[in-house]
């Protein structure tokens, strides 16, 4: 399904894994395991169909008995909603050894894309169009079983580290529809990482319950950035991007954080943000915003390691320390209507299971 709808990829640092699952497709043939020495930047999965299927049969049945009936007061899902099925879970998830192993060989990828999750459709108007309206997503079970079929998923992966509330919902709205500051825009929502402005999560998620072809969801790596500017012998800019700059976010008596844009392989920006340096010398200055004019340059020519329109089913899991991500509009295809797109987002403090913690705080 989603395999379609990509646009274009840059294979440097991707590995796709396939296996045979009862008609389920998959991207490289008898390619069932796919030994790695280090984790590429994008690992893409295809979910086993009948896995999927049977999640979701077994979500919906519990939804109509009276044995869960404690999910149906908790809004949204939750870390305890998640404990109540973890056993049926993994039971499920080991009947597909060849899925499992791909999940632990993408654990520590700084991109992975899970396809073919099964969601329940929504039905006509169960999307809101205002931002003033986002509770009223929770209140169907088509999206409880969403949540938790994401959740467990992306629970694979990382440590949540807050357990009350893990999703909230993203769609255009009536409010934001022009505006490409904001994920509540019917446009593009310009380069960034998600909690620029103050400390960056460790870990995006994303699970499509509604697609339009009309969003692309695009990621680019911070490696790549930094060897475009290695090729393009701009080392000194690239240096530059290192030096302390000062964040200044919704006013000057708002907001305001010492930063550096790069800091190793770690990346903090976003396009429609204010960065000042904070360099003394009048001529490193104009340098340092030199290197922020190469930086836009670079997110505007170089190929993003991964560029599609997320459809129904598809989970993205970002490390939002290493990436940054925007959304564009398909190419001849007009802006997305409020209520015609929902995803559900986890904004994860932790990072991923393998690796140690960032420490990170909101």
């Amino acid at each position: 399904m989603i395999l379609n709808s990509i646009k274009k990829i840059n294979t440097s640092g991707f590995v796709s894994c396939g296996f045979r699952s009862l008609g389920a497709s998959f991207l490289v043939k008898n390619m069932s395991f796919c030994p790695l020495k280090t984790p590429p930047i994008v690992f893409k999965i295809n979910a086993p169909q009948q896995f999927s299927q049977d999640l979701v049969n077994k979500l919906q049945c519990q939804f109509s008995s009276t044995s869960l009936s404690i999910i149906k007061n908790f809004k949204p899902t939750s870390y305890q909603h998640l404990e109540s099925q973890q056993d049926f879970f993994e039971k499920l998830l080991n009947k597909y050894p060849e899925f499992k192993q791909q999940i632990e060989q993408a654990s520590n990828s700084s991109i992975v894309l899970i396809s073919g999750l099964k969601v329940p459709d929504l039905l006509d108007g169960e999307v809101p169009t205002s931002k003033y309206e986002a509770n009223q997503i929770y209140n169907y079970p088509q999206t409880k079983i969403a949540e938790l079929v994401a959740g467990l998923m992306v629970n694979k992966f990382v440590n949540y580290s807050d357990r009350r509330r893990i999703f909230d919902a993203i769609y255009p709205t009536n409010q934001d529809v022009d505006r490409n500051d904001s994920f509540a825009s019917s446009k593009e929502l310009l380069w960034h990482n998600d909690g620029w402005a103050q400390d960056p999560e460790g870990q995006v998620a994303l699970f499509c319950i509604n697609g339009n072809k009309s969003a692309i969801t695009e990621v680019i790596n911070s490696q790549q950035i930094i060897d475009y500017f290695k090729s393009h012998n701009k080392e000194h800019l690239l240096m530059a991007l290192h030096d302390d700059f000062e964040i200044v976010a919704g006013g000057e008596e708002y907001f305001r954080q010492r930063t550096k844009i790069l800091d190793k392989d770690k990346i903090r920006y976003a396009k429609y943000g204010k960065f000042i340096s904070l360099r003394g010398d009048k001529k490193l200055r104009h340098e340092a915003k030199e290197a922020i004019d190469e930086l836009n340059k670079c997110l505007e020519n170089i190929v993003p390691a991964l560029s599609l329109s997320l459809q129904n089913g598809d989970l993205l899991l970002i490390d939002n320390t290493k990436n940054l991500h925007r959304r564009k509009t398909a190419d001849s295809e007009l802006a997305m209507k409020p209520g015609s797109r929902l995803l559900f987002r986890a904004r994860i403090e932790d990072s991923r299971k393998n690796n140690e913690s960032k420490n990170l705080q909101r």
